[in-house]
């Protein structure tokens, strides 16, 4: 099976054994059907867009990966697949097969396959959960509660059976069929024997699962119990599947197209998540990613309009001082405020007044020509809003490295020392 390997933003080279126009048409397709934008056509040739991870055409597989520093293949998978485990995608503890894993690392859509069969095979093998599942059926005994509906509409004397409604213990339950259903998705776009084994044995436990897939609305509406717990990363994904958000099988003429894409711009955000309240925290800072409701109007009936939603809001002693957000943004060294979308400085400013605090900052990932140090600062005149622009070192933050981890981090803590400072100093008094 041919793998093509690119990058976030780049050509997408087809190789000439494929039918070009019929794979172009594909992948445009799919991205059409997709939340996000992920190939794009610039004058006739393909281009991925600012997305990462990996989608397969009938035997031909491509991997599109992130831009690292070391500039090789292997680091760049291996930056991709440390982002998808700070982001939440795949798990921060190491995988259990560590070997098997770094045979698939210019794949990493393999690899996160991998990872999320062991550990369905993990929880199947403790239990395939059982859950109280009404069933309606005709009884000559009563068992459960009568369906009088049922009944009511029945000729009286014919049928020596009651319908009856009654919840035994059972595999095949919304929760099991929903699993199943997983693995046998995700089952089909594997591509390496051991991957293809695991899932085998996946569905091997679920083999007293029977009846139809489950519905979109079952699937969203699942709620996981403490006892069912192990399941709720799967169930996460379940959720993704099945709304298209990152995992898309489609359906082109005879050959199945299976994708497992990611946008840069949500796995960058949701990893700086969970790393800036450890940069902050010793600064005195919280931060949230969820604020209470702010809306930019209201109308004549004071009825609001137009909610604000930062990616992040810094609080000191519980009060708002300062907003952020992550933009995964390749800036350019001699263009004007770097090549900063005037829509986001907009934004940032429209945080800034409704907030009613003087401080923002646009989060972008470092580039070789930005020092450790790198924070332009901009000025709204007549007013003391200022607008930072803060170089994050994404791929050290994200590191399995702890000594590269710690100085990426030490380094955005100093960027962020000097931004909050006064913002805190303010709110204080």
């Amino acid at each position: 099976m041919p793998t093509i390997v690119t990058h976030e933003g780049e050509l997408v080279p087809l190789p000439a054994s494929v039918d070009r126009h019929r794979v172009v048409d594909q992948l445009l397709r799919y991205s059409a059907g997709a939340d996000f934008p992920c190939f794009r056509l610039k004058r006739g040739a393909l281009y991925a867009a600012e997305v990462v991870g990996a989608i397969q055409i009938g035997k031909l597989r491509i991997s599109i990966l992130p831009k690292s520093h070391s500039g090789s293949a292997s680091g760049d998978s291996e930056f991709l697949l440390n982002l998808l485990r700070v982001a939440g995608f795949l798990e921060t503890k190491p995988v259990k097969h560590t070997a098997t894993v770094r045979s698939t690392s210019l794949d990493p859509l393999e690899a996160l396959l991998l990872e999320v069969g062991e550990e369905m095979l993990h929880a199947a093998r403790v239990a395939v959960p059982r859950r109280y599942e009404e069933l309606a059926s005709d009884s000559e005994t009563i068992r459960g509660r009568i369906d009088f509906q049922r009944l009511s509409r029945r000729v009286p004397g014919r049928d020596s059976t009651l319908p009856v409604r009654y919840a035994p213990l059972s595999a095949s339950n919304a929760l099991s069929k929903t699993l199943k259903w997983v693995a046998e998705a995700l089952s089909r776009m594997a591509r390496t024997p051991s991957t293809r084994v695991v899932f085998e044995e996946v569905l091997s436990k679920f083999e007293g699962v029977a009846g139809r897939a489950p519905t979109r609305a079952e699937i969203l509406g699942l709620v996981i119990t403490r006892y069912e717990a192990g399941w709720t990363r799967i169930i996460g994904i379940a959720k993704l599947l099945v709304d298209k958000k990152f995992i898309d099988p489609t359906f082109a003429g005879r050959e199945d197209a299976f994708g497992m894409l990611f946008p840069l711009q949500h796995l960058y955000e949701r990893a700086l998540r969970r790393i800036l309240p450890n940069a902050v925290q010793p600064l005195g800072l919280a931060v949230v990613h969820r604020s209470l409701p702010l809306h930019m109007l209201h109308d004549e009936g004071d009825v609001p309009y137009l909610r604000l939603k930062p990616d992040y809001v810094f609080l000191y002693n519980g009060a708002p001082v300062m907003v952020g957000d992550a933009k995964w943004k390749r800036l350019v060294p001699d263009v004007r405020a770097y090549g900063v979308d005037r829509a986001d400085i907009y934004q940032m400013n429209a945080y800034l007044t409704r907030y009613g605090i003087a401080r923002a900052i646009l989060f972008v990932p470092r580039l070789s020509w930005m020092d450790s140090g790198w924070r332009p600062r901009y000025s709204v005149p007549t007013t003391d809003h200022q607008m930072h622009l803060v170089a994050v070192d994404i791929e050290s933050l994200v590191s399995r490295a702890p000594l590269v981890r710690a100085g990426a981090l030490s380094a955005l803590r100093a960027a962020l020392a000097d931004v909050t400072a006064a913002s805190a100093a303010a709110s204080a008094t």
